[in-house]
C-alpha cells in the first residue's frame, strides 16, 4: 500500500526547516519531530503523517496525503462495482426462472439444481451487495463532504469544537483551508478541464509537497499578486 507521507528525516529533533522555510510548524510530543500544518500522530504507525484523515485497520495503513486520492477511488470503484451487480440482478431476475430451465433443463433433477445452487446464489450476492452498498454510500458520502469542504476526518472534529467554542462566545469560526469546493477537490485530485478524469486510476502524485498549504487568507493575497 502507498505510504501516506511523513516529515522528512531532516526534521527530526526539532531542526530548522531549510527548504521549507515558510512552513508553520510545532513539536510532536511522541516522536520529537517538527510537525508541519495538518500533520498528527498516528499511535498506531507511530509516526507523523501528512494531511492525516484516519488510520484504516482494514489495510493496516493511514490515509494521509499521499495516498488519500487512492482510497478515495478506491470507495468509488466499490460503489460503482455493487451497484452493478444489483442493477443485474433486478434487470435479468424476471427471467432468471427460464433462463434456468434452458441450462439445467426441465426434469426434476435440473429444477432441483437450479433451486438449490443457482437462485440462492443470485439472491446472496444481491442481498450483500445491497448491504455493501449501502455502507461504503454513507462512508464516500461522508469523505465527498470532508473533500468538498476542505478537512479531514480529523479536522473535522477539531473545527466543530473549535465552531462550537467559537459560538459560545458569540463568534463564529471559518475553516482556513476551505478554499471553495472547485479548488478543494483540485488539491486533491490536481487541476483539469474535464472532473472525470479525477476518477480515472492514476499514478501521478498529489498536489503540493503536503507541507505547504494554501489558506483563505494567501489565496485572497493572490488575487492582489494577480492583478
Amino acid at each position: 500500500w502507498t505510504d501516506p507521507g511523513s516529515p522528512p528525516m531532516s526534521l527530526e529533533g526539532g531542526s530548522d526547516i531549510e527548504s521549507n522555510s515558510n512552513v508553520s510548524t510545532g513539536l510532536c510530543k511522541k516522536c520529537n519531530r517538527q510537525k508541519p500544518p495538518r500533520t498528527h500522530h498516528c499511535s498506531v504507525c507511530n509516526k507523523c503523517v501528512l494531511a492525516m484523515d484516519h488510520h484504516c485497520p482494514w489495510v493496516n495503513n493511514c490515509v494521509g496525503f499521499r495516498n488519500y486520492r487512492y482510497f478515495f477511488l478506491f470507495m468509488v470503484y466499490i460503489f460503482l462495482g455493487v451497484l452493478f451487480i444489483i442493477v443485474s440482478v433486478l434487470r435479468f431476475h424476471p427471467i432468471l426462472d427460464n433462463m434456468g430451465l434452458r441450462l439445467f433443463g426441465s426434469n426434476t433433477g435440473d429444477a432441483l439444481i437450479r433451486r438449490v445452487y443457482v437462485e440462492p446464489n443470485v439472491q446472496n450476492a444481491f442481498l450483500i451487495s445491497v448491504g455493501v452498498l449501502f455502507a461504503i454510500s454513507v462512508l464516500l458520502g461522508w469523505h465527498v463532504f470532508l473533500v468538498a469542504s476542505g478537512q479531514t476526518t480529523i479536522e473535522y472534529y477539531a473545527n466543530k469544537n473549535k465552531a462550537n467554542q467559537a459560538r459560545f462566545r458569540g463568534g463564529a469560526y471559518f475553516n482556513d483551508y476551505d478554499l471553495g469546493m472547485t479548488r478543494n477537490f483540485e488539491g486533491i485530485f490536481g487541476k483539469t478541464s474535464y472532473p472525470l478524469q479525477w476518477m480515472m486510476p492514476s499514478s501521478r502524485e498529489p498536489p503540493g509537497d503536503g507541507m505547504n498549504w494554501q489558506t483563505c487568507k494567501t489565496a485572497f493575497l493572490d488575487q492582489f499578486d494577480n492583478v
